[in-house]
């Protein structure tokens, strides 16, 4: 995200841009998107577009649509037709957000605790409902999703690293730290 590349979201929305073509903007060497080279190319995309979703009421969304290594460019027309949409498509995603928070049982955030090899130690409702909503994928022995798992050791990496503690069994290590300052 932080590196320079072509048709990137916030460049497109701080332009004013609503949809471009990546063959468009390379001028047909897509290779000269880092994007394109490491990831689209190895998983068989060539072309992608990207809309802003954006309406007077702000930017509500964004999408990519992508063509497979076989498939033509994006066309000019293809560019605009879905340029002409974004601000139907802006204002749907933005009502049915309101919509969705004005709904009474809408589950928000949960509390969810990891054991060192990211057991579940504590889990509310909440958080159970999106930890299910999440899933896990299709590996074998997965007691989390990646995306939890991926952010718990990004968290005890931070952790040991503000507080001279090791990356795994912080919380032990952070008890006996508490024993011996407290």
């Amino acid at each position: 995200m932080r590196e320079p590349d072509y048709t990137k979201w916030v460049d497109m929305a701080r332009a004013g841009t609503t949809a471009a073509s990546l063959s468009d903007a390379t001028a047909g060497d897509l290779d000269l998107s880092r994007r394109q080279r490491e990831v689209r190319r190895p998983a068989g995309y060539s072309d992608e577009l990207r809309v802003v979703l954006s309406s007077s009421t702000g930017t509500w969304g964004a999408l990519t649509i992508f063509r497979e290594t076989d498939g033509p460019y994006f066309s000019l027309s293809e560019v605009r037709l879905l340029s002409s949409l974004t601000g139907l498509i802006s204002d749907g995603l933005r009502r049915a957000l309101l919509l969705d928070d004005a709904c009474a049982d809408r589950l928000d955030t949960g509390m969810l605790v990891l054991d060192p090899q990211d057991g579940v130690d504590l889990a509310d409702r909440e958080a159970e409902h999106w930890v299910d909503e999440l899933g896990i994928g299709e590996r074998a022995g997965t007691r989390l999703p990646l995306v939890i798992r991926s952010v718990a050791g990004r968290a005890r990496a931070i952790a040991g690293r503000g507080s001279g503690l090791p990356t795994s069994g912080w919380p032990e290590r952070a008890s006996e730290l508490g024993r011996t300052v407290g």
